[in-house]
């Protein structure tokens, strides 16, 4: 009852002349009142009384907070928890992130994945690039957009790699209750010499992957463009911020020059992840990759699997 007392209090206050800025101010406000206390429905409603702010950071923010709270995901309790583990070595950084205690899906496309997915997408789909956002909502707020969607992204990342991967209980690949040591399940032996470059891995190439990352699967695009773009995703926002002055992001810090490395050996094995490597978009990314699935499973193989050791 209080919920809609609420909301019509704030429909009277809006209706009755209340500026553009001052409306923006009393929905944040009122929406930050019903996350606190994890009311994400409420949350949403609130925000939905005005029309979308995408020129807002707050709204932004606010708008993906409300999925990340349908997913059960909260900073304190999802990310610090787990940054401490964060591994930052060639070989280390995505089992790391698939040994973080959120990476428990025991389905694909699950509603806290799925709802965690919408997420970043509601920050991605109003600026896709860590400059974009700073230019967009000035350096403090555009940063701070970014933290919290790479904060999202390294969480939805250990989710996919442990899914699809068959984790271990050191996050390594291929070492679970599974018999898949694979993400994919690739159907092309043109991926044979890819995988072999990566010889310390469990993948042993076609064949060996998980049946929901199969390419006769009507989600494989989808669910393959997933880990293509969180992965530049990530990559964009560690190479543009500095997390020299904190001491509360483990190795992240690190993980600027791992990943550089890792980008350059992918593309050297296989150029064509070249052409994935600047999509920040899943819809873009899946559109490109439903024209030739054969070079996404190469792609894939390079720049994916092979950073899942």
């Amino acid at each position: 009852m209080k919920v809609y007392l609420n909301l019509l209090i704030l429909f009277i206050f809006i209706s009755c002349g209340a500026t553009k800025d001052e409306e923006l101010e009393l929905v944040v406000d009122e929406a930050n009142f019903y996350l606190s206390s994890l009311n994400c429905e409420a949350a949403k409603s609130v925000l939905d009384t005005i029309s979308y702010r995408s020129g807002s950071a707050d709204f932004v923010s606010l708008y993906s907070a409300i999925y990340a709270c349908r997913a059960g995901y909260t900073v304190l309790g999802t990310v610090f928890d787990n940054l401490t583990n964060i591994t930052a070595t060639n070989d280390g950084l995505f089992r790391s992130l698939a040994n973080f205690s959120s990476s428990n899906e025991s389905v694909a496309d699950s509603d806290v994945y799925t709802n965690l997915k919408l997420a970043i997408n509601e920050i991605l789909k109003n600026s896709d690039a860590t400059t974009a956002r700073i230019s967009k909502y000035g350096r403090i707020k555009g940063t701070d957009l970014s933290m919290q969607l790479l904060f999202m992204v390294i969480t939805e990342l250990g989710k996919y790699m442990g899914y699809y991967g068959n984790k271990g209980p050191a996050g390594e690949k291929g070492a679970g209750a599974g018999t898949n040591g694979c993400l994919m399940n690739y159907d092309t032996a043109a991926v044979n010499s890819i995988l072999a470059a990566n010889n310390t891995d469990s993948c042993s190439g076609t064949a060996d992957g998980s049946s929901d990352l199969d390419p006769s699967d009507p989600n494989f695009v989808k669910r393959s463009c997933e880990a293509i773009v969180m992965h530049n995703v990530f990559g964009d926002i560690v190479s543009n911020i500095d997390f020299s002055n904190s001491d509360d992001l483990g190795d992240l810090e690190d993980t600027q020059t791992i990943y550089a490395n890792l980008l350059t050996a992918a593309i050297l094995v296989e150029p064509d992840v070249a052409n994935y490597d600047d999509f920040k978009n899943f819809a873009d990314c899946e559109t490109y990759a439903a024209t030739d699935t054969d070079e996404l499973q190469r792609v894939f193989a390079s720049y994916v699997e092979n950073f899942y050791q």
